[in-house]
């Protein structure tokens, strides 16, 4: 069974990680840099997907979106091995120091966001294995496990949804609209010499959908 246990009090490292509202995007930046780390380790061309998840609309002006629920970040790359998934469980991980990662990026998803649905399919001692799970700032921050043998190619999702209050408005409506502000954003990161490996990557197979 997998130890569903992360090292560190969840609800107080949320409530003091630093996100003003004018960085709100940088909840979805980490999951997209995530997603550029693991096809990285993957070692084959990979495909990033960002999406934005939406209530079903109402209303039959084709012209009118309907409210944003959330984002969705999908990659082929290696998936939530069990290294990967003992780097998540533990808070500060040095995993991917050398990259540049400090090991907070996903309390900054529960900063933003009320709940992460993470569900990923990954190759483990040979075999083809899922793992899935919910990510929230409660006492028992990983719930709802789900793991064993199955069949597919390597493939990550992670769903950030229900935004909260003091961020709502502040976050990419619109598919051009987060496509241009997750560009702007790595070129800036590139251009600041901060994980530049994940910025040279942008025109590498990430697309953006609503």
């Amino acid at each position: 069974m997998t130890e569903a246990h992360i090292e560190d009090d969840v609800i107080g490292r949320v409530r003091n990680t630093r996100l003003s509202k004018s960085q709100s995007l940088m909840a979805i930046f980490e999951a997209v840099v995530n997603s550029i780390h693991a096809i990285e380790d993957s070692q084959h061309p990979g495909l990033i997907q960002v999406g934005i998840v939406r209530t079903a609309q109402t209303t039959i002006a084709d012209t009118i979106l309907p409210p944003v629920l959330g984002y969705e970040v999908v990659d082929n790359g290696v998936g939530f091995t069990n290294a990967n998934y003992k780097s998540f469980r533990t808070a500060d991980s040095r995993l991917k120091l050398k990259r540049g990662g400090k090991g907070i990026g996903r309390f900054m998803w529960l900063k933003a966001f009320t709940n992460v649905a993470i569900s990923s399919v990954y190759i483990e001692n040979g075999e083809t294995r899922k793992r899935a799970f919910d990510f929230v700032a409660q006492e028992d921050p990983i719930q709802n496990i789900q793991e064993g043998l199955t069949e597919g190619e390597p493939r990550t999702t992670v769903t950030l949804s229900g935004v909260r209050p003091s961020y709502e408005g502040t976050l990419p409506a619109t598919a051009a609209t987060l496509a241009d502000r997750l560009t702007r954003h790595l070129l800036c990161q590139r251009a600041s010499n901060v994980d530049q490996q994940c910025a040279s990557k942008i025109d590498q197979g990430i697309s953006v959908f609503s």
